[in-house]
């Protein structure tokens, strides 16, 4: 994972600060003294950033076995079974 820089920081905070506020974003921006745009334009960038990084997710199968006769010889069906569960 790389590391987050001191701007990108700055604005992360600012940015989650904003979304504990009360109020609007823009009124936010207006309390810090912040042009609003700048926060819209590092929301989109955080965003966007958060898109790119490569998600990866761990794929199970489940194997369920049961006996396929138990008169015959005592063999082992196995099912798999993909996707959700």
């Amino acid at each position: 994972m790389s590391k987050i820089t001191a701007k990108q920081a700055h604005w992360s905070k600012h940015l989650q600060q904003a979304n504990a506020f009360e109020g609007s974003l823009a009124q936010y921006a207006q309390t810090q003294n912040i042009p609003v745009q700048t926060l819209y334009r590092w929301r989109h960038y955080f965003k966007h950033l958060s898109l790119a990084k490569p998600k990866s997710q761990a794929l199970f199968t489940k194997v369920v076995t049961s006996p396929v006769n138990k008169t015959w010889i005592q063999e082992t069906g196995i099912t798999l079974q993909q996707g959700d569960i």
